[in-house]
């Protein structure tokens, strides 16, 4: 039976690299893998075993991983796989990064670096360069990072990895974009300016190319960042209209870790437009409702923001209290970061050799550039998407419940994809969003003139339209279930849910 042998080895493998993008489908191989090696194939095993780890990690099961990372460690460890410790140390630094350890974190990148190294694994040294470019960020030390996200652009872009490259340039700009915000605060406006611009041509080239296959955090992440260095650049009308599609991207994800600082930037940019009353009642609104993840920096941000709505308006005292809040945030984050500075270097030794020098870097920096055609063409693709849902042509929330008030007395329905998560965990994003393409068109068909069907969330459509019977639906509903989904591929199954809901108030059902 060596094939089966040999088959199971190859599927601990492949689990190994869909871990991180595919986790569902990484655990489905590595169960595979387990059950069909040997007994002693302990090779085997510690492929399988460091998937196990590596999923669980993604799907935030942190006992789970840590668990299969340590069973994985020993064997790999015996049987001296250097990528597997790789692997492994990048995965439980991910883990203690999350838990709010970026020394421990430091520590295993370090490690995942080196044997990364010694097996000439360029796509999982890129990977480590980026784990130290997103703790750099998170610990203020911005030139940093926007050097090892560079230097992790040049890998993935010599290696092809397209997906990797967009994801980095995203962040990349959003680095820039951070630092010409510091800049800014210290009246450097000429180096903020010049940030801003990187960040906007960084941004510019992938929404121009390949908006459309990007990850949902990246999508949202890019049109926020290109809001933000349009707002750097006094352009706050081409930045509003950012700003609502990143809150348009972020109501889809179901509640996002920034959507407070979207909406603290949405009123911002109204208070530069004039609108000071509804900017002061947007950016309270935006602290008060902030959820518990948004971070220190954005916080701090939305208050300085509220500072300067409140002086503009002459409520000094409500400035000084906003400045005051400030200023309490600063020192928390400040106190956070000096307790890892000292650390930084113990952990990044031999790091400078994988990094461009800095000549390289600026030589990258100077050849990005935009123009005002450009910005045009994307400003247009905006009004073009700024009513409609890019990825099933539906109407978006906002445009939906607009149009909603025009209808007297309607009928209104959310068709819920149920498995949309485990859909995308299994097969990947791409048949996610073609499920949700096909689901919206199996709703339309059948509907009366004059129906509107929107995208409510991030696996929600509402439809509403007047003078309906509820069979319409329930046609709907069973033309999604009888729909050939073993066309798009022979194992998906799709499962949706009907229910009626108050036009007033979506998110309840009807009486």
């Amino acid at each position: 039976m060596p094939e089966q042998h040999e088959q199971a080895l190859a599927d601990g493998k492949l689990a190994l690299e869909l871990s991180s993008r595919v986790p569902h489908r990484a655990i489905e191989l590595a169960k595979s893998a387990i059950e069909f090696s040997n007994p002693g194939d302990y090779q085997t095993s510690a492929y399988a075993l460091a998937a196990f780890g590596s999923a669980y990690a993604c799907l935030g099961r942190r006992e789970d991983a840590l668990k299969h990372l340590h069973d994985a460690m020993g064997v790999a460890f015996e049987l001296r796989l250097t990528y597997v410790m790789g692997r492994i140390h990048q995965t439980r630094g991910w883990l203690s990064l999350e838990q709010g350890k970026p020394v421990e974190a430091f520590g295993d990148w370090q490690s995942a670096l080196e044997y990364f190294r010694q097996v000439r694994d360029m796509r999982g040294i890129a990977w480590i360069l980026m784990h130290y470019a997103e703790s750099y960020s998170t610990l203020g030390l911005l030139d940093h990072a926007i050097r090892c996200r560079i230097s992790a652009l040049e890998i993935v872009d010599q290696l092809g990895d397209r997906e990797s490259e967009d994801d980095l340039r995203v962040s990349l700009a959003q680095v820039y974009v951070r630092r010409a915000w510091a800049r800014n605060q210290v009246g450097e406006t000429g180096y903020a300016l010049v940030d801003a611009q990187i960040g906007t041509s960084l941004l510019l080239k992938v929404l121009e190319q390949r908006s459309s296959e990007l990850s949902p955090n990246s999508y949202e992440a890019a049109f926020r960042a290109l809001g933000e260095a349009f707002l750097l650049q006094n352009r706050p009308l081409d930045a509003m209209a950012n700003f609502k599609q990143a809150a348009e991207a972020s109501t889809r994800l179901g509640g996002f870790r920034t959507e407070a600082r979207i909406q603290g930037l949405i009123g911002y940019t109204r208070f530069l437009l004039g609108d000071v009353s509804a900017a002061k009642d947007q950016i309270v609104a935006a602290i008060i409702h902030a959820p518990a993840s948004t971070s220190s920096d954005d916080l701090a941000c939305l208050h300085q923001w509220l500072a300067e709505v409140c002086e503009n308006s002459d409520d000094y005292q409500g400035a000084i209290r906003a400045l005051w809040k400030a200023l309490e945030f600063d020192k928390q984050i400040q106190i956070q970061r000096s307790d890892y500075w000292a650390h930084m270097h113990d952990f990044t030794i031999g790091l400078n050799e994988t990094l461009l020098d800095d000549s390289q870097v600026m030589l990258h920096e100077t050849g990005w550039t935009y123009s005002e055609d450009q910005v045009r063409a994307h400003c247009g693709h905006l009004s073009l998407i700024s009513n409609v849902d890019s990825q099933t042509g539906a109407l978006n929330r906002t445009e939906f419940m607009t149009q909603l008030k025009k209808i007297e007395s309607p009928t209104v329905a959310v068709f819920d994809v149920r498995n949309l998560d485990i859909i995308n965990g299994r097969f990947g994003r791409k048949v996610g969003d073609e499920v949700l393409s096909r689901v919206a068109s199996a709703i339309s068909v059948g509907l009366p003139e004059g129906s509107l069907v929107g995208r409510y969330s991030g696996s929600e459509f509402i439809v509403a339209s007047q003078d309906i019977s509820p069979e319409t639906f329930e046609n709907a509903l069973a033309a999604i279930e009888g729909f050939p989904w073993m066309a798009v591929d022979p194992d998906l199954v799709v499962r949706v849910d009907l229910r009626f809901v108050r036009p007033d108030k979506p998110f309840l059902l009807a009486s």
